[in-house]
């Protein structure tokens, strides 16, 4: 509607825009009042399991985590959806041992990238 010039036309476009703008202000003024910072969404403050204003990860764990994500493979299981988490902790995954005892965060998930879309290895030379 930008590109037509008419009275109706800039009407539509800044009822769809106005909203917008309003409400980012209203929460960029927030976020400033609460954080400091307009841009500051408070995510270093989740209600999570660790103090993530204080989390220091070893660069180690980074890049082992990083290569799970990649390359963990495939977990199946007998029923249905036929697929599990491939980090969970308990003792009927083979593959606990890859986070056992290791300073990495995984993610829930059924396997790596590479193990889920193979034609991903393809695109590995050009990420290196």
């Amino acid at each position: 509607m930008l590109a037509v010039r008419s009275r109706h036309a800039i009407q539509a476009s800044l009822a769809a825009i106005v909203p917008f703008l309003l409400v980012g202000g209203v929460m960029m003024w927030y976020n400033a009042a609460r954080f400091g910072n307009p841009l500051d969404f408070g995510a270093v403050y989740n209600l999570t399991g660790f103090d993530m204003t204080q989390r220091h990860i070893s660069l180690k764990a980074r890049l082992f985590g990083a290569a799970l994500l990649l390359f963990a493979p495939i977990r199946f299981t007998r029923e249905f959806p036929f697929t599990a988490d491939v980090f969970a902790a308990d003792a009927a995954n083979p593959w606990a041992f890859l986070i056992h005892n290791r300073d990495v965060i995984a993610e829930p998930t059924v396997g790596g990238i590479v193990a889920l879309s193979p034609i991903c290895l393809l695109a590995l030379p050009a990420v290196i």
